[in-house]
């Protein structure tokens, strides 16, 4: 027998509570193994280099003219 001052849960508000946990579970999941898949698949690679020499050596014009420049 329920007592008045300690209702018991209605098994909708379990259930519910149940569905919240299970979602909380998958997307913690999803995010440990994504970061796997970054570490394993991704990190190993060299970053490109974002220095000022280097952003200057890409943005710099060349000195000889490129192929699609047409010169009469």
């Amino acid at each position: 027998m329920a007592s008045p001052f300690f209702p018991r849960k209605p098994a909708s508000r379990r259930w519910a509570s149940r569905l919240t946990l299970e979602l909380i579970v998958i997307v913690i999941v999803k995010i440990a193994a994504l970061s796997l898949l970054w570490w394993v698949a991704f990190a190993p690679y060299p970053k490109p280099a974002r220095g000022h020499d280097a952003i200057e050596r890409l943005l710099a014009p060349t000195a000889t003219p490129s192929i699609h420049e047409s010169t009469p």
